[in-house]
């Protein structure tokens, strides 16, 4: 699948990234209080990712396999 479809936004979440294992910042997108959000994740290799959902003072991580 080329698209990471993420659902259930709130308020509080301002931007998501996709990072690699490693920790490099491989994609990133403002959220615009939209309550869900569609990444292209076509450019990258298959394997685990980590998204990180940012607000003003909290961030938390999921984890993402690209097959």
């Amino acid at each position: 699948n080329n698209e990471l479809n993420i659902q259930g936004l709130t308020a509080d979440v301002q931007q998501v990234s996709v990072y690699s294992l490693l920790g490099k910042e491989i994609l990133s997108s403002d959220v615009n209080t939209q309550s869900a959000l569609s990444l292209d994740v076509s450019d990258l290799a298959t394997g685990m990712y980590l998204v990180k959902f940012q607000g003003d003072r909290s961030f938390f991580t999921k984890k993402f396999i690209k097959q």
